[in-house]
């Protein structure tokens, strides 16, 4: 009896890992596990969606690089390997009329002439400069939808995906141009701006709680600001994008003090500028902004001055005329009579036969882009224009990259205006390329910010995997 007492107060402990209720509950937990993962694949989520496209991308990035390696594109390649012999960085500056390119400021070149001193062609080390700044790009543009935490939303994955693939873009992360590094300047001041007046702890409105990482991110700004100024004339327009941000940032009693504080922002960076350039452009030639047309065609640029003061309204209209030449010789030639928007347009998707003949897919795909796009845009812009009421954090950013554009179109027409020979090329896309973020954005409108159904989600990632290789590997100036 004892014994027995002893074994009903201590029983024999049962094994849990044998135990039939522990068999069951294991076999649920796995069966759970099992019908979860089928259903991720049924409906994947967006967070998977945006990774996978991301492994897509640098992939693709990466054939890019091997496709163009050592391959010189652009519109003045000889002038830009030029300036890569002539330049050093203890002679940064050549007298401004000594070459095709010395006009311009000097920190473009110098990036390239360090991958030189290495040992790297001029031809390679400069597309190793347009490749970095093209990443730092898209990082930095998908580090502030992370920051912001929208990044996980379809609205922008097609954003993103689409500005880092339009074959424009992927013509300046892959060939001999100074946007690659401006594209990359403005996107790094976007992103200190965001972090500096939005969010829910921007560092502006606690001052006192990270003063440290405050003055890092407002010093970099202006580094950024002052760096972008001394690469190309166009670097100026950086300047309104930490105004723009703080402008639209929550109205609270802080706000002027965001507002002030982005205005000093661009303004120190102008100053660190403003030597250089008064005592280099200024004091030399008179103005702030040379350009060397000035004196390479004179008569030409004096007799086109002449033909538009005759008839200002004229040859605002010309603009937005049909090019005969594209009715003549095709879409792929540029109209060097009179300038037209038409190029302008053109040259985000195709490149004209300036720069050599285009493959057939990419000329097919260029030419479906140049047709589907500007539906995109008509249908995206009501749905933006209808979301402002809700004042999300997409709607200030949509703001932000549609106002920047609208600045960079107003300073286009100013160029094309005060240089209106048609002869010098000057309707270029390239000098529009900021005009790709808010293309972008009007076509990531389309899909909302909101969930998709399974269908939908595999649609997104379907087309966008096949726009981001396909341009990348097939690529349209190449």
């Amino acid at each position: 009896m004892i014994v027995k007492k002893r074994e009903l107060v201590n029983p024999k402990p049962v094994n849990s890992q044998t135990s039939p209720l522990y068999t069951a509950s294991m076999d649920l937990g796995i069966a759970s596990f099992v019908r979860g993962w089928i259903a991720k694949q049924k409906k994947p989520p967006l967070r998977l969606i945006e990774r996978l496209l991301l492994l897509i991308f640098l992939f693709s990035r990466f054939c890019l690089f091997v496709i163009t390696f050592g391959r010189p594109a652009g519109f003045d390649t000889g002038a830009h390997l030029e300036m890569l012999q002539k330049l050093t960085w203890g002679h940064p500056d050549l007298p401004i009329r000594e070459t095709f390119y010395s006009y311009h400021p000097p920190m473009g070149f110098l990036l390239a002439r360090s991958f030189h001193l290495l040992g790297l062609s001029p031809e390679v080390s400069i597309q190793i400069v347009s490749a970095l700044f093209g990443l730092a790009t898209f990082f930095l543009l998908r580090q502030t939808l992370q920051y912001l935490k929208i990044l996980h939303r379809p609205a922008s994955i097609v954003f993103l995906y689409v500005a880092a693939s339009v074959p424009l873009q992927i013509f300046i992360v892959s060939g001999m141009n100074l946007e690659s590094i401006l594209l990359a300047c403005a996107a790094a001041v976007l992103y200190c701006g965001i972090r500096l007046f939005w969010g829910t702890d921007p560092l502006t409105k606690n001052v006192k709680k990270h003063p440290w990482r405050c003055a890092a991110c407002g010093v970099l700004a202006i580094s950024i600001l002052a760096f972008a100024l001394l690469t190309k004339f166009s670097g100026i327009l950086l300047l309104t994008i930490p105004p723009l941000v703080a402008a639209l940032s929550p109205l609270d009693r802080r706000w002027w003090k965001a507002v002030l504080i982005s205005i000093a922002l661009s303004f120190f960076a102008g100053a660190i500028s403003f030597p250089y350039y008064y005592v280099r452009y200024y004091v030399t030639e008179g103005t702030f902004f040379p350009n060397n047309g000035d004196w390479i065609v004179t008569d030409a640029f004096k007799e086109a001055r002449k033909k538009r003061d005759e008839n200002p309204v004229r040859f605002f209209t010309n603009f937005f005329d049909a090019a005969p030449v594209h009715l003549e010789k095709g879409i792929l030639h540029r109209d060097y009579d009179v300038l037209r928007f038409a190029d302008t347009w053109r040259d985000l998707w195709l490149k004209d036969q300036f720069l050599g003949p285009t493959n057939g897919a990419a000329k097919g795909a260029g030419i479906l882009y140049l047709w589907v796009f500007p539906m995109l845009i008509l249908a995206g812009l009501p749905t933006f224009l209808l979301e402002l009421k809700w004042h999300s954090v997409w709607t200030r950013l949509g703001i932000v990259l549609f106002t920047f554009g609208l600045l960079q179109f107003a300073a286009f027409l100013w160029y094309l205006y005060s240089e209106p020979f048609a002869g010098w090329g000057p309707a270029k896309g390239l000098y529009v390329a900021p005009l790709i973020w808010a293309i972008a954005f009007l076509a990531g409108a389309l899909f909302g910010e909101g969930k998709l159904p399974p269908w939908r989600r595999w649609a997104l990632f379907t087309l966008l995997a096949v726009f981001v290789f396909f341009n990348h590997t097939a690529p349209a100036y190449a």
